[in-house]
């Protein structure tokens, strides 16, 4: 795993262990995004990207 999703797996981890976020609402932002991002690719939007698909699951440590 690259460095920078180490810490981003970390980074979530301890927002999970703190509270402010759950693994569930994690992942419907994400899935909002990445449904922005589809759209604006669609549109042909030059700073748009076409992502790959969704791992469907969050590495948690």
């Amino acid at each position: 795993m690259p460095c920078y999703e180490r810490w981003t797996v970390a980074f979530a981890n301890i927002l999970f262990a703190k509270g402010p976020l759950t693994p569930t609402e994690l992942a419907q932002k994400m899935r909002e995004v990445e449904a922005r991002f589809a759209a604006a690719a669609r549109r042909g939007h030059p700073g748009a990207f076409r992502a790959p698909p969704s791992r469907g699951a969050l590495c948690v440590l």
